[in-house]
């Protein structure tokens, strides 16, 4: 008989309420953990994108893992493997509900800019769910994550990203704090396009793209009055300055949902990559 059968759901439901909680998880069945602001629409919109994934004798590594929701998921699929981490790790999650449903998921406190391949090896699928939007430096982040993901692995992306269409032809990050659309923490947006572009340089290849929620209507800004410089994409660029002075409030944003590949397809230029990670003579050698 399994530990899950002979807890008292009374007892169960008792321990439940000692902990704080983000995720609604079943415990076991009919008894879920009560997180304190229900975010169910994010969560089965997130499940979307994720069932039609083979996560069949896969290692899959979930960053910002909290209560486990997305790393039990992973195990219901089939993983072969499941780690989590997180920077502030979930207590309920490693002291009641992995001895409680049996898991063999393991959960780690790792901020996910210490991640390197040392820490766990590498893996066939990385969840990054709601965190990109968080972090103060997103491209080493990135970096980090991409240097974990095994050749064809798939990188699951949800984040809150910048939605405004007069910009998509832009590769743009968007990095309020005080005038963040969410709360402070919330200071990293990219748009579509400068979240591809930046994994491309680091091989990963845009497999699909989701848009979840209804877009935010936010208040009203100025961008009417600067559209004949919203044409060519060069135009752009010289007026993107001056017309973001203009704005009076704050970028639309949403919630985005995104599969990359890592691909060995893609040529890295390693010209590039010597001068972002590493030392050069590219200024001081003639005929550089």
């Amino acid at each position: 008989m399994t530990q899950a059968t002979v807890i008292n759901r009374d007892n169960l439901a008792e321990q439940i309420d000692r902990y704080k909680w983000y995720h609604r998880i079943e415990v076991v069945e009919g008894v879920y953990t009560t997180p304190a602001v229900s975010l169910d629409d994010i969560w089965n919109l997130i499940r979307r994108g994720t069932d039609c994934l083979d996560y069949t004798a896969k290692r899959v590594l979930d960053i910002g893992c909290r209560d486990g929701l997305w790393s039990f998921h992973a195990e219901a699929g089939g993983a072969s493997e499941v780690v989590g981490i997180d920077n502030d790790i979930s207590r309920g999650a490693t002291d009641l509900l992995i001895p409680v449903k049996q898991s063999k998921v393991r959960m780690y406190e790792l901020n996910v800019d210490d991640l390197t391949p040392q820490h766990f090896g590498m893996f066939d699928i990385i969840q990054f769910f709601g965190v990109l939007y968080h972090l103060r430096y997103p491209f080493h982040a990135l970096r980090q994550i991409t240097n974990c993901l095994s050749d064809n692995g798939l990188l699951l992306i949800e984040s809150g990203m910048l939605v405004d269409e007069r910009l998509k032809n832009l590769e743009l990050l968007y990095c309020p704090v005080e005038r963040s659309p969410y709360e402070e923490t919330s200071c990293t947006f990219f748009n579509s396009l400068g979240l591809q572009t930046t994994l491309r340089s680091m091989g990963c290849e845009l497999i699909s793209e989701a848009e979840f929620m209804p877009r935010r209507q936010g208040t009203k800004t100025t961008f009417h009055k600067l559209r004949a410089f919203i044409k060519p994409r060069a135009r752009m660029r010289a007026f993107i300055r001056p017309l973001l002075s203009h704005v009076e409030s704050q970028l639309p944003v949403n919630r985005q949902f995104f599969v990359f590949r890592k691909s060995i397809e893609i040529r890295r230029d390693s010209f590039l990559q010597g001068y972002w990670d590493g030392t050069h003579r590219h200024h001081t050698t003639h005929g550089s």
